[in-house]
């Protein structure tokens, strides 16, 4: 992958479109260190699809690439839906695994649970496993889910602790479908049947004043 009129990119660090049409815009310009020394030429690139620019450059001009930026895409989450504590850590969850520090990540996903716990009713002060135990009565959750639960309860433990083995890439991976299920499960679903409903009232009585 060389410095040319466009950037040849497996996906879109930004939309994560595959194979993107990433065209050279904004010029380009050169750099060096403070010492005068390791040379830069710089190239901006945008996405043709979503917008997103994206900065490389190479130690000399029409050579091979050494590096971009942003060079990988941050995960997401429809964030309208949390609030408070849970959507924080989430966040927080969030960047960690962008940046593939899985251990910090699986240890917020856990603290994720418990601020959701908490927002949902169970007591703080109890043990994280009778959070989810209250959990699974409060939020009405069904047995699948409380079993996932589980599951990053006990990733989020191992993630925690340097005597136990490191949290592999793959298992990392799972366990971020896992959040987001959940997450849906608890708040997500239900805001959106909520905001549905509340919508259709609307038009109910927009309906019997018109009538009137």
């Amino acid at each position: 992958m060389n410095l040319q009129k466009k950037l040849d990119l497996e996906r879109c660090p930004h939309c994560s479109v595959h194979r993107p049409n990433l065209d050279m815009g904004g010029g380009e310009f050169a750099t060096n260190n403070f010492e005068g020394s390791y040379p830069r030429v710089w190239k901006t690139y945008v996405c043709t699809k979503c917008g997103g620019a994206v900065l490389a450059f190479s130690t000399s001009n029409n050579i091979a690439v050494v590096d971009y930026f942003p060079s990988t895409q941050g995960e997401t989450f429809e964030f309208e839906y949390l609030d408070g504590d849970v959507e924080e850590d989430f966040k927080e969850a969030l960047k960690c695994y962008s940046h593939q520090c899985f251990n910090a990540f699986t240890s917020m996903c856990r603290r994720t649970i418990q601020s959701a716990a908490n927002k949902l009713g169970s007591e703080g002060k109890d043990r994280v496993k009778k959070q989810i135990t209250e959990l699974k009565e409060i939020a009405g959750i069904e047995d699948d889910t409380y079993q996932v639960l589980e599951q990053i309860i006990i990733a989020g433990h191992d993630g925690a602790h340097p005597n136990l083995p490191k949290l592999s890439p793959e298992r990392a991976a799972i366990l971020l479908i896992l959040m987001k299920d959940v997450l849906n499960e608890l708040f997500v679903r239900k805001a959106r049947v909520k905001k549905v409903m509340e919508l259709r009232l609307k038009e109910i009585e927009k309906n019997k004043s018109q009538k009137t």
